[in-house]
């Protein structure tokens, strides 16, 4: 069987654009490149001899010596280019050469950057190439370095910078909250002929923060009572400015509830049975199922809910009696919930700590809030509760963890990647 060349996932790398150096051509050893070790050094992101690492939140191609090569499909618009490679290395005097179509377009000299995970652009200047279809090569002339990117930018004479687009993900407009509300703020922001090189959030004309990378988020903490315009505004490596549309939100002053109207006081020896609910120092208990059930009647110096020597072999604390929690009030708390590895290609683990006794959701929902899955629903025990989060069928992109706990509302920003 012969084995042919096709692009990376059969997408063809654009120039002008960046070429990632991980996503070189299918084909295998020979063919879309050349490895002289028959394993990948790196571990990550492919399975094939070319050496893979993890960088950041994406990776780079390592452990390159002499005569190893790396090919990629490409669509050329016709121009004059400023060719920028973001490279690393621990010593001087390593050099590439990039080839289009078995022609040599451009030598570059990687700097000693000092470490293996420092990396430093160096840059070529008005390469004129020709249009079309064509096999961009990365040729190490001189090894050993790391490359983490190859960039094209158009530096024709006559060029014009579209403006860059935004729109909010979040929040949605007409959302709710409860002072003091967490809000969180993010945004989708994309250039066609650059990149973004910032993203701001606003409050009407308050600027409330900004994000330098994607995805574009921003937490906004504490907000008081009242209505908010929120919007977003990208900035492109021209200088070039978008505002989103804006999003009306409320918040309204918080509101102290008691969860214990109706429940007893705490009595020695009072007939209590698995399930029943007590209240004693403004909180709320429920005496455990059988067989420690028996111990809720026992004597109070031993198992007085909250005091006794043994209080919790009979007793699980439920909450405070009077508390003013937020039903859709939101809060990032990465000791409460977070998962691992994030970002993460197909499985992740979420672990969630509740610290009291009660109801518990957590599910995941995509960007635009829509609901993937519920991976929980039910009472759950205080502690740490593990989920295994399968997103191997889902396409790569930013999802959020959102869990109601007896305590508020707490959310995740995950990242799945290709």
């Amino acid at each position: 069987m012969v084995t042919i060349q096709t692009p990376y996932a059969g997408i063809f790398g654009t120039i002008p654009g960046t070429i990632e150096a991980e996503k070189y051509d299918l084909g295998g050893q020979g063919i879309a490149y050349n490895d002289v070790t028959t394993a990948n050094e790196g571990g990550a992101f492919r399975t094939d001899a070319v050496d893979v690492e993890p960088f950041g939140t994406g990776y780079d191609v390592g452990y390159i010596i002499t005569d190893e090569w790396l090919e990629y499909s490409v669509n050329v618009t016709a121009g004059t280019y400023k060719i920028d490679a973001n490279v690393a290395a621990i010593a001087a005097g390593k050099t590439f050469r990039l080839e289009l179509d078995g022609t040599t377009i451009a030598s570059f000299t990687v700097p000693n950057t000092g470490a293996w995970g420092t990396f430093q652009v160096t840059t070529v200047n008005n390469v004129t190439l020709t249009a079309g279809q064509k096999v961009l090569r990365i040729y190490a002339t001189s090894g050993d370095f790391n490359v983490d990117n190859i960039t094209f930018s158009a530096v024709n004479s006559v060029t014009t910078n579209a403006a860059p687009t935004v729109a909010l993900a979040l929040p949605a407009s007409n959302t709710a909250y409860t002072a003091p509300a967490s809000i969180s703020i993010s945004a989708h922001a994309n250039d066609s002929d650059g990149s973004i090189s910032k993203v701001e959030f606003f409050n009407g004309t308050q600027k409330l923060g900004e994000d330098l990378t994607d995805p574009y988020t921003y937490t906004w903490t504490n907000a008081g009572a009242g209505t908010y315009s929120i919007t977003a505004k990208a900035t492109d490596n021209a200088g070039a400015t978008t505002s989103s549309a804006q999003a009306t939100i409320s918040v309204s002053p918080s509101v102290t509830n008691n969860t214990c109207t109706g429940i007893g006081t705490y009595i020695e020896n009072g007939g209590y049975i698995a399930g029943s609910l007590v209240q004693k120092d403004n909180k709320q208990y429920q005496c455990k199922p059988f067989p420690y059930s028996g111990w809720c009647n026992g004597a109070a110096w031993a198992y007085m809910p909250g005091t006794g020597a043994y209080w919790t072999d009979a007793w699980t604390l439920v909450g405070n009696c009077t508390s003013a929690r937020v039903a859709e009030q939101a809060t990032v708390n990465e000791t409460l919930l977070n998962n691992v590895p994030n970002p993460f290609s197909a499985l992740t683990t979420i672990a969630l700590e509740t610290e009291e006794a009660g109801e518990v959701t957590i599910a995941v929902y995509n960007k635009t809030g829509q609901l993937v899955q519920t991976l929980s629903q039910g009472y759950l025990n205080a502690g740490i509760h593990e989920f295994a989060f399968d997103a191997s069928h889902l396409r790569a992109d930013i999802y959020l963890i959102k869990c109601n706990t007896q305590n508020g509302v707490l959310t995740r920003k995950i990242v799945k990647t290709e």
